[in-house]
């Protein structure tokens, strides 16, 4: 499993508004929505609020340029039944001389938390300090190398002439003129800690936003096992494990069951004995939770 992203919208407008709105897009049920939205105004633009889909959108985060005139914000949304329809961006009743937007959907995310909480481990911005022709920004060290990486950035110019950095792929792009205005969103696999555009022979300002987002737990889903039912050799390779046996009626011997991951989550059950494969060599049985094991055989465990 890996986290994909799919452009559900990337468009723009360069009229004078004060309320902007996207086309109507249909989000799915447990996917991350990122909304990258990028705008003009005579003086600091407001950061706006968002509505639509029947979703909450919280701000994941805002940075305004060296002119103090341009402002790119990031905004996150999740449910479980959202609606199809357009996205409203409301900027308080200041007039914005053009806005454009992204708005990307991620599958095979954390769904834990609100409104897409748990999918954000971290987020980080990044403003040129004046006229330049690429940016990076720069996350920290992720938490687990399969999670994914996503980006988005504003500059004010009305051609296509962005480039996402090395290792990532472009998921949405627009430029337009009278004011000159441009977005790009792109994303990557894996992890990836410098999230960078390059705009070729053109130089100004840029700003940046980007995202670490988590995978979701795989799950190993015995059901209605007997006692000491033996698995065989399963491996999985995840970077979260909830191994989930929902009616074991006493002790069960899961064979060889084998995960690689910085955590592993037990849940309905506790581990009786199990090793791992790092210079500990021993993990402690009674657990419910593993964790700093790269590579784990859980051989028994007990319901609880």
């Amino acid at each position: 499993m890996a986290v994909t992203a799919t452009n559900l919208t990337t468009d723009g407008s360069n009229i004078d508004a004060a309320t902007y709105m996207t086309a109507s897009i249909s989000p799915t049920a447990d996917s991350l929505l990122l909304a990258w939205v990028y705008t003009i105004a005579g003086s600091a633009p407001n950061i706006p609020t968002v509505s639509g889909n029947g979703l909450t959108w919280t701000q994941v985060a805002t940075v305004i340029d060296s002119n103090n005139l341009r402002r790119l914000t990031l905004f996150r949304a999740m449910g479980t039944s959202p609606s199809t329809g357009e996205v409203t961006f409301n900027f308080g009743g200041q007039t914005q001389a053009g806005c454009v937007w992204s708005v990307v959907k991620y599958s095979g995310v954390d769904t834990s938390g609100t409104n897409g909480s748990g999918a954000i481990v971290q987020s980080a911005t990044q403003a040129s300090g004046g006229v330049v022709n690429n940016l990076t920004v720069t996350l920290s060290a992720f938490s687990n190398s399969l999670h994914g990486t996503a980006g988005g950035f504003g500059y004010p110019l009305n051609n296509g002439n962005g480039v996402p950095g090395t290792g990532f792929t472009q998921t949405g792009e627009r430029f337009q003129g009278s004011p000159n205005q441009a977005i790009l969103s792109e994303f990557g696999a894996g992890e990836d800690v410098t999230v960078d555009l390059s705009l070729g022979a053109s130089s100004v300002p840029i700003v940046g936003i980007a995202v670490e987002i988590k995978l979701a737990p795989q799950q190993v889903a015995p059901i209605s096992i007997d006692s000491a039912e033996a698995f065989g050799l399963s491996s999985v390779t995840p970077g979260s494990v909830t191994i989930n046996p929902t009616s074991i009626e006493s002790e069960e011997a899961f064979g060889d069951l084998t995960v690689t991951g910085t955590l592993v989550s037990i849940v309905g059950a506790t581990v009786l004995s199990a090793k791992s494969s790092n210079t500990q060599g021993h993990v402690p049985s009674g657990k419910s939770v593993l964790t700093n094991h790269p590579r784990v055989t859980i051989m028994r465990v007990k319901g609880n």
